[in-house]
């Protein structure tokens, strides 16, 4: 499991791989946590071109 910084919204994200899936679950750091956003893809070049631009960071 990935977790990236929103450097945009603020907000923590987690990617898993799931079978030759990939789940993408962006959140809000607060308690309780609140879900933003959901994304099942097959394609990790939405992580990475992310991560290129700079609008999500490595933790």
């Amino acid at each position: 499991m990935r977790f990236l910084f929103d450097a945009d919204k603020g907000n923590l994200v987690a990617v898993k791989k799931v079978g030759d899936m990939y789940l993408i679950v962006i959140y809000a750091p607060s308690k309780p946590v609140r879900v933003i956003s959901i994304i099942q893809t097959s394609k990790l070049n939405i992580v990475e071109n992310r991560i290129k631009r700079g609008r999500w960071v490595r933790l």
